[in-house]
């Protein structure tokens, strides 16, 4: 019986292999990484070692999950000092430790954003995306569209997920630090944290300071499949 797998493919040899199929292609699949081996060496490697050659090409890359996290708010005072006028803001919970504070969100806005949003139709259409690494989470975006019909950032956030707290977070800081234009129409998805967000009297997201709108896109989505009809 000729063995698959080889005991000389560890996972520091598979992941200097891959380094560069990794670093130009991050969503580069772990069972792409399985045949990449079988073509160049011909032994089947597992997937687990596989997918622990692909973490440790991305930590030789970008630098591991807990030290990227640990960089965050340095990286957040370099865009500050480098883009004058830049907003971060910080949502941390206490710890044992009275030194330590424990990251739970971040929302940023870029000065020149700022200022081109005046300049921007009065419309900011929200959305939020996952994020897929160790810690997961959630990334918020604001975004409007300018006079060359082109999509235009306003903000952004890296949240625990969408709920309830954490839209209505994001959306107030839109308010205190972004924009206090009045009249603004705010299309979504029907995502109970926005829902919330829009309704609650003071938050200035409630009529007339602001509409909200639905995203004919996401309600499409949504009606095809709840009947499953294109």
């Amino acid at each position: 019986m000729v063995p698959q797998d080889h005991m000389n493919l560890k996972r520091a040899f598979i992941s200097h292999e891959i380094r560069n199929l990794v670093e130009g292609d991050w969503g580069y699949k772990v069972n792409s990484v399985v045949t990449y081996i079988l073509d160049k060496y011909g032994y089947t490697i597992s997937y687990t070692k596989a997918w622990n050659a692909k973490q440790r090409a991305i930590e030789e890359i970008f630098g591991d999950w807990d030290k990227s996290y640990e960089l965050l708010p340095r990286f957040m005072q370099g865009l500050k000092e480098s883009n004058p006028g830049t907003i971060v803001q910080f949502y941390t919970t206490p710890t044992t430790n009275p030194n330590v504070q424990k990251f739970k969100r971040v929302f940023w806005a870029f000065k020149p954003c700022i200022d081109g949003f005046e300049h921007c139709r009065p419309v900011l259409s929200i959305d939020g995306t996952h994020l897929y690494g160790k810690f997961k989470g959630t990334i918020l975006t604001a975004m409007s569209i300018d006079a060359n019909n082109q999509i235009f950032p306003v903000a952004f956030a890296i949240v625990e997920a969408e709920n309830t707290d954490s839209w209505p977070w994001f959306m107030s800081c839109i308010r205190v630090f972004v924009t206090k234009r009045s009249g603004l129409c705010v299309i979504s998805d029907r995502h109970k944290g926005i829902m919330k967000a829009m309704s609650e009297v003071g938050s200035g997201w409630e009529e007339p300071y602001a509409y909200h709108r639905v995203c004919i896109r996401h309600l499409a989505s949504n009606v095809n499949t709840r009947f499953r009809n294109t």
